[in-house]
């Protein structure tokens, strides 16, 4: 090969490898700005702090269910409504007024009250009767009327009640106990002289109405 045929390829390399530069640099480039423009990654401690978050915003599990609570009794000490037949306490399932064989339950205070009663020697009881016991509620316009019935010890039968969750009444109702019969005397005003006994609605107000799941617990 001549002296001219070696500059010709010298040159034709050096060409190619301006070319492989340029190509190089530019695909760098390109790489370059993909990750200044990606988001940034997730570090664990950003990941941890976000499902702390959404956990918190998650509801702390189910609330206890309305109704007859066979495992709930009126404490000992407890101050107490005296109403007929019955020494009653009401409010908030934690309160230092209940007692619960295996701790109380989780509930919602703004909806929902623990009630609890001891049966108190009295006149006028039907024969046979031990005492009273929860029957159920009702509701009356804004109000929540505990019904209560006598309940007699035999074979078989059904256990005494002497607990239940109930709905809280919202601002202005209050919490009554009454006979769950005409004629009984369980949850009678002290002397007799009224069919139902208050209680008053302790704990924080009741911003909504009462809801149809209430209504169909009566």
């Amino acid at each position: 090969m001549g002296r001219l045929g070696w500059i010709v390829v010298a040159l034709s390399s050096l060409v190619l490898a301006c070319g492989a530069s340029v190509r190089a640099e530019a695909r760098a480039s390109t790489e370059l700005d993909d990750i200044e423009q990606a988001p940034p990654e997730e570090s664990a401690d950003d990941a941890e702090t976000e499902t702390e978050t959404a956990v918190d915003s998650l509801p702390s599990g189910p609330v206890a269910l309305l109704g007859a609570r066979p495992d709930l009794t009126l404490a000992e000490s407890a101050e107490a409504t005296e109403c007929r037949c019955v020494r009653v306490a009401l409010g908030p399932a934690k309160g230092a007024a209940f007692q619960w064989k295996d701790g109380p339950p989780e509930t919602h205070p703004e909806t929902q009250l623990a009630i609890a009663f001891a049966p108190t020697p009295c006149d006028g009881e039907p024969e046979g009767s031990a005492g009273a016991s929860y029957w159920g509620y009702r509701i009356v316009g804004g109000d929540v009327v505990v019904l209560l019935e006598p309940w007699r010890e035999q074979p078989n039968g059904p256990p005494r009640v002497l607990g239940a969750l109930i709905p809280k009444p919202p601002e202005g109702g209050q919490v009554y106990v009454a006979p769950a019969e005409r004629g009984l005397p369980y949850g009678q005003s002290p002397k007799g002289d009224a069919e139902r006994c208050s209680l008053g609605n302790p704990g924080p107000a009741r911003t909504i109405p009462f809801t149809e799941h209430e209504l169909g617990q009566q």
